[in-house]
């Protein structure tokens, strides 16, 4: 199979469409499940030929327990796992318990049971921020201390295997801002090792951060499909809506026969009324998370535009090392930092300082400083 085909307009407008679509769910008054009339569950209902993307929780859950040996088969490619799947089983919205500890429970997206001993954790990362990998990697560590058997010996946990796949597509992503050097495939793997040695310290645990926008710039760009990683792929398809694109980007990864009970599936999924209803009620409160936030971050930064320097001035570096930079980095107030800057080098506060608050170079902070002088 050769490059993929770029989109028709017919498919962008297509997709444009279902996507505003979606984003009205945010305005819909959804408290409950029962509260999503068949009304609704009709005008969301897709187009003949497209599909709820199938990394959604709650459409893997269902194509993963309706045709448990295809996804099976396509993880274990994917992560080259070695020993064969027996039992496979899916366990959506797993809750990894604090124990008797008053901590803080996190629930999965989706956790994957290939055998006793290799496990999936796939984390679906729409508003994906600086927090992703902390806040997943205390859940994987968590999901260690309960898949290991009881009066199992700690010899045996050198057979576990333990992925976290975190498929992060940030709203602000641009595909026309993405700059993918010859080697980058989108795809970040991160293992335990030793520092001196540089040697793989331990294998229970491996992370794979998925970044979605530059996975689909990639399959869009390449030669041959299957040239590229399988990994990359799944990142593409897990924000793709058209059932044949998804069939083609999965190249030779499953066989026709397979994609042809796939593709069928994925057209009974939009003719469910269950799944479509439990789809909507995800959404619903998936993107009013993302727009509370969204709107909590943006009252943020206006205060912190009309009193985080004096308050700079008041309280100290400190203050603009917990705030400012946070500001800085999130939502590029460049014109906040460039007034904050000015203010510390009014107080001939040292280059080196205000670096390290403002995340700016010292040859810029010097730039600044210049056209201070100009403009005095």
């Amino acid at each position: 199979m050769g490059k993929l085909e770029e989109k028709t307009i017919e498919e962008i407008l297509v997709e444009s469409s279902i996507k505003n679509s979606i984003k009205g769910l945010r305005t819909r008054k959804i408290n409950n499940i029962k509260d999503i009339t068949n009304d609704i569950i009709n005008e969301y209902k897709l187009p003949k030929g497209y599909t709820i993307p199938i990394l959604r929780d709650v459409i893997f859950k269902y194509l993963f327990v309706t045709e448990p040996d295809i996804f099976t088969k396509i993880l274990i490619k994917a992560f080259d796992i070695k020993e064969e799947a027996k039992d496979a089983m899916i366990m959506a919205g797993y809750e990894s318990l604090s124990g008797k500890y008053d901590g803080k429970n996190n629930r999965c997206d989706i956790l994957v049971k290939i055998n006793s001993k290799n496990y999936i954790n796939i984390e679906m990362n729409s508003n994906s921020d600086n927090s992703v990998l902390e806040r997943n990697l205390l859940q994987i560590f968590r999901i260690c201390g309960q898949v290991v058997k009881k009066g199992e010996s700690y010899k045996e946990l050198k057979h576990y295997r333990i992925i976290l796949l975190n498929l992060n597509k940030s709203k602000k992503s641009n595909k026309d801002e993405i700059i993918i050097d010859e080697d980058d495939n989108g795809i970040n793997k991160y293992v335990f090792y030793n520092l001196k040695t540089a040697m793989v310290a331990s294998n229970l645990v491996t992370i794979y951060q998925v970044d979605v926008e530059k996975c689909k710039h990639l399959l869009y760009n390449n030669n041959e499909i299957n040239e590229t990683p399988l990994l990359a792929r799944l990142g593409a398809i897990s924000d793709e809506y058209k059932i044949s694109r998804i069939m083609d980007m999965l190249g030779d990864a499953i066989t026709m026969e397979e994609k042809n009970k796939l593709s069928k599936i994925l057209e009974d999924v939009n003719n469910n009324d269950t799944i479509v209803q439990n789809w909507i009620f995800e959404e619903n409160a998936r993107l009013k998370y993302e727009g509370d936030m969204e709107t909590s971050f943006n009252d943020g930064v206006e205060v912190g535009k009309e009193a985080g320097i004096e308050l700079g001035k008041e309280a100290g570096i400190e203050l603009g090392k917990e705030v400012g930079i946070e500001l800085g980095k999130e939502a590029g107030i460049e014109s906040s930092k460039v007034e904050m800057i000015k203010n510390m080098l009014n107080q001939n506060i040292d280059y080196s300082v205000i670096s390290n608050v403002s995340c700016k170079t010292i040859e810029e902070i010097k730039e600044i400083e210049e056209s201070m002088k100009e403009e005095s």
